[in-house]
């Protein structure tokens, strides 16, 4: 897994400074979201969306059985789990998650689908993008 919640804590005050926020669209309710937010310190605006309208608008799928248990699924779980971020599964376990940086003027700069749910993108290359447009 290239990403993860260490490195959204290392990066967000340089994606900040370069002007982006980063939007995730996630599964359950708002006080979910707001709770795994504040177990994780998960610095990010998060849209909660248990009916999937926001995962419709942004073109995100629901995912193959590949996506959701393949091999790379599990060990991405597996070093969640060694570093205690894993917790349960809310809503469509199937639903594929996104990632979106969108910069001041509202301009969605960046945009990731990961091939599958263990994926999560790279900080380090939204920073890089968001410092280019400078």
């Amino acid at each position: 897994m290239r990403g993860h919640v260490v490195d959204v804590h290392r990066e967000y005050p340089r994606l900040k400074q370069a002007g982006g926020e980063l939007l995730l669209v996630t599964m359950g309710t708002p006080q979910q979201a707001a709770m795994f937010r504040d177990k994780f310190q998960f610095e990010a605006t998060f849209l909660a969306d248990a009916q999937r309208q926001a995962y419709r608008a942004f073109g995100l799928e629901r995912g193959t059985m590949g996506q959701v248990l393949g091999p790379r699924v599990w060990l991405g779980l597996l070093k969640g789990m060694a570093r205690g971020g894993v917790g349960k599964p809310i809503g469509d376990v199937r639903q594929m998650p996104g990632a979106f940086v969108v910069d001041r003027q509202g301009i969605v700069r960046y945009t990731h689908y990961p091939s599958h749910q263990a994926e999560a993108p790279s900080y380090q290359e939204i920073v890089a993008l968001l410092e280019s447009l400078d």
